[in-house]
């Protein structure tokens, strides 16, 4: 426990601490995040693009949006003689598309890793998607990918 000296305590310093705290437990406790989706890892074997896929879609309904967080990994499972992958997030912030996308794995790497975290604004009514992109994919190569998300606020 801090303490301070009295004097530095005014009545007016007690009411204006004691409203602040307040507030903060109402927005604590009402705002707590809503959506946690764990994706199970998606495996690739052999390693192909995956199309862009819907993760979530934000509710027009209730007028939800905000920052979300999405962490996502891919890992060589099975390495190859060739190639890349990256994962592709999309959304869009309300006004326009967005997207953004990973550095790449070696495919040709065991347990070559990416890991891509990523905040972003959401707009009403919206999907947040991912995809992978494989590139000279060759020898038969495999990989995961494992996905987050957390909304924020």
């Amino acid at each position: 426990m801090i303490k301070l000296p009295r004097t530095a305590l005014s009545p007016t310093t007690v009411r204006n601490v004691h409203a602040n705290f307040d507030l903060l437990v109402k927005h604590i406790t009402t705002r707590l995040p809503a959506i946690y989706i764990r994706k199970a890892p998606l495996i690739s074997d052999p390693a192909t693009s995956i199309a862009t896929t819907t993760l979530y879609t934000t509710s027009a309904k209730i007028q939800e949006f905000g920052h979300f967080r999405i962490v996502a990994t891919l890992v060589t499972t099975r390495a190859g003689t060739g190639g890349t992958a990256s994962v592709t997030i999309g959304w869009n912030n309300g006004s326009s598309n967005q997207s953004a996308t990973s550095g790449n794995i070696a495919l040709n790497t065991l347990g070559s890793e990416v890991d891509f975290v990523l905040t972003f604004l959401v707009g009403t009514g919206q999907n947040i998607t991912y995809a992978t992109t494989v590139g000279g994919s060759t020898g038969n190569p495999a990989y995961s990918l494992n996905i987050k998300l957390e909304f924020l606020s």
